[in-house]
């Protein structure tokens, strides 16, 4: 029996305390985001997405080979390796989905097989509703050794293949929805080094190469839109190169421009004007704590983005910690928002659609 093997024989499960939905954070943090209302526990989340009435998670489930009953049904199952593991190849891993109404009840929705393993970072948008994108619908982008896998699921977790004709981009695949209109209301993809758009029909078109540093564990960040009102950038795609802290812009013509440096940058999110919430205390932002043994769903109210409409909120996941982005007549302007967020890993965050 491998060492792996013994390692992993010992299964407890991480259990979901929803008596902590709507508690205090008892962690005290520095400037900016300092006031998490409450952290739900998740084991070893990825990414999240939120709107009025739902939360939705995607995280790790995982078990020896050929024996899932210690995952099926289950979350938290506290033998996954970590995000920063070398070998898992005797672990089946499942990214599984989970929804949290205004209640705290959750609900697993979806269970998906990972391709990558340990490696497999999957990431979830909540369908726009524009643009032939139906509403009701989350749409997650996983990376396959063949293809991108694009997997259209109802809220209530009917879940079906949205056809692409992506090519593989590596494990770590991000997706977003253009909700300007300056990319035709397209469902937005980034993996490697590469910007793909597609439209409802599944039609996809490369818009770009980022020049990242060449490195083979090298990979673009999470994209976003921008407002229209984001500056001389405002309808341009905004891309993060956390290997070089580098963001890109890339306009509706497919010009590709170096905007701003924030060192580890993984993920550009734009505070909304209006801000729209989850729950009952004006929650308008969520994010992932994770770390190899466990994590959390951190929630913050309206108050930490009082006047900050319009700017982009930068994330580092490997440091983590934020920065504020703002427009300015020429380009940016860059300043920390928040420093030593205390968690191991910032995986993925969202502000609350309306």
């Amino acid at each position: 029996m491998s060492s792996l093997r013994k390692k992993f024989l010992s299964y407890a499960v991480m259990s979901i305390m929803f008596s902590l939905f709507f508690s205090q954070s008892a962690s005290a943090e520095p400037s900016g985001l300092s006031n998490a209302i409450s952290l739900i526990s998740i084991y070893q989340p990825i990414d999240v997405a939120a709107d009025s009435n739902h939360v939705f998670v995607i995280h790790r489930t995982c078990a020896l080979h050929g024996d899932y009953k210690y995952s099926q049904g289950m979350t938290g199952i506290s033998v996954c390796p970590g995000f920063t593991a070398y070998d898992c190849e005797e672990v089946d891993f499942q990214s599984e989905i989970l929804s949290i109404d205004n209640s705290g009840t959750q609900t697993i929705i979806a269970s998906l097989p990972a391709p990558f393993e340990c490696q497999q970072m999957d990431h979830l948008a909540i369908s726009s509703g524009l643009g032939g994108f139906p509403t009701g619908y989350i749409y997650l982008a996983q990376g396959a050794w063949g293809q991108v896998e694009i997997w259209k699921i109802s809220f209530d977790g009917k879940t079906s293949l949205f056809e692409t004709n992506l090519p593989p981009l590596g494990p770590d695949v991000h997706i977003t929805f253009d909700r300007t209109g300056s990319f035709g209301y397209d469902m937005i993809v980034t993996g490697g080094d590469q910007v793909w758009k597609i439209n409802s029909n599944g039609k996809s078109s490369q818009l770009a190469e980022i020049p990242i540093r060449e490195r083979g564990d090298d990979r673009i960040g999470s994209p976003v839109v921008a407002p229209s009102s984001f500056g001389i950038y405002g309808g341009d795609i905004l891309v993060p190169d956390p290997g070089t802290g580098n963001i890109f812009a890339i306009s509706p013509q497919n010009e590709v421009n170096k905007i701003g440096l924030w060192p580890g940058a993984s993920e550009i999110l734009f505070v909304p004007q209006p801000m729209c919430s989850f729950g009952n205390q004006e929650i308008v932002f969520l994010s992932s704590f994770a770390s190899d043994t466990g994590g959390s769903i951190a929630m913050y109210p309206k108050t930490e983005f009082a006047d900050l409409g319009g700017s982009a909120l930068l994330t580092n996941q490997y440091n983590p910690s934020t920065a504020l982005m703002t427009a300015t007549a020429n380009g940016t302007m860059i300043k920390e928002f928040q420093s030593n967020i205390d968690t191991q890993l910032l995986e993925g965050s969202t502000f609350v659609l309306c």
